[in-house]
């Protein structure tokens, strides 16, 4: 690759005019027909991938296209800087600064691979006009509300944001409060969105450890004689679910989807008949409960 750079629409074989959809349709016939597990060669299948790693992507593709062949040939050829004493400037900074320590076209896709874009995160690549590059257009983000139904079961949001316009997004099911979700080329003048999902509190149903949970008090009869009792579901029913005899302080049952954890209520005060009850049951009642 230090001699000339890849050419990566040969690789595919797609025109340099091919749209997202035409690559993506080229990536996957070829990497089904040279998959190594198909007996394809390893080295070929790499080269694909590679190639659909950079054009799939519009930065990448974008720099590529810009730096990754001149004439057919690698302009790093030689390990110096094509830049270097040309006093070019783009968005006010010297692009000889900018190619400081690359020496070929991998060096720039190993930099992309790092997330990083070819010259780190503060340089954006969209053309201005021809007049070529600048500083990158900052993030934004965004607060989305989802109801813990929409958390738990997924869900299509249009929202609008300011400066932004309409928006689409898909959550998936069990996203948690917190959630970002990157929106590249959504925000404002192009620069990426920056969605955080916030679960809304819900009278009777939380989701944790990515389970869709609802507290439910049943008596101290229920809990010790067991019996039938209804909890709410998401979507506005009721089911009756047996409570087992002698079920303990945070058990868990599961109705379906839904986990339901039993809360055993203590009465604060008894009239004067439950206290007599209470009362002959003390009698009976087994004083082994505590090992000491």
């Amino acid at each position: 690759m230090a001699g000339s750079a890849p050419d990566y629409y040969k690789i595919l074989g797609v025109s340099k005019n091919a749209d997202a959809g035409e690559i993506k349709k080229a990536f996957r016939k070829l990497a089904q027909k040279h998959h190594p597990d198909a007996g394809g060669d390893e080295a070929k299948f790499k080269e694909i991938n590679e190639a659909y790693e950079v054009l799939s992507d519009d930065k990448k593709r974008q720099v590529y296209d810009q730096f990754g062949s001149v004439g057919g040939a690698n302009p790093f050829a030689g390990g110096g800087n094509p830049f270097q004493g040309q006093n070019i400037h783009f968005g006010g900074f010297n692009i000889e600064d900018l190619f400081s320590g690359v020496s070929g076209w991998s060096d720039i896709l190993e930099r992309m691979r790092g997330g990083e874009g070819a010259f780190g995160t503060e340089w954006d690549f969209r053309s201005n006009g021809g007049a070529g590059f600048g500083r990158r257009v900052p993030d934004i983000q965004a607060e989305l509300p989802i109801t813990v139904e929409e958390a738990y079961s997924g869900a299509n949001k249009k929202f609008s944001i300011s400066g932004a316009g309409s928006i689409s997004l898909k959550i998936p099911a069990k996203t948690k409060d917190g959630t970002k979700f990157r929106l590249k080329g959504q925000g404002q003048n192009g620069g990426d969105l920056i969605v955080i999902t916030r679960v809304s509190p819900h009278p009777y149903f939380k989701i944790e450890d990515g389970n869709l949970i609802i507290d439910t008090p049943v008596t101290i009869c229920e809990a010790c004689l067991g019996g039938k009792i209804e909890v709410p579901t998401p979507d506005g029913k009721r089911v009756r679910i047996n409570v087992p005899a002698g079920c303990k302080n945070g058990a868990k049952l599961k109705v379906k989807d839904i986990y339901v954890r039993l809360n055993v209520v203590v009465p604060k005060k008894l009239n004067r008949k439950q206290k007599k009850v209470m009362e002959e049951y003390a009698k009976l009642e087994d004083k082994g409960v505590r090992k000491w």
